[in-house]
């Protein structure tokens, strides 16, 4: 099954779901639900899979220092 036939099954625009798959634009609650329900997965799972995804892609960022330097919190008394 390609994007489009999937995209016409959960009834959301080819366009959004190309979007999605390219890391281009995030993976929202509704398209989850829609997802979740066509492959019997759940939305959690789906939620899972975009929240691992920006988890990874904010790594890269600091590594990469595109992200400002961060100090480890310290407790002085």
């Amino acid at each position: 099954m390609n994007v489009s036939q999937i995209a016409e099954k959960i009834h959301i625009l080819k366009q959004d779901l190309k979007l999605i798959l390219e890391g281009k634009c995030n993976l929202n609650g509704e398209v989850a639900l829609r997802l979740g329900k066509f492959f019997n997965t759940g939305a959690n799972f789906w939620m899972n899979l975009q929240q691992a995804y920006d988890l990874e892609i904010a790594k890269l960022q600091l590594v990469a220092g595109r992200v400002g330097k961060l100090d480890g919190y310290s407790k002085r008394f």
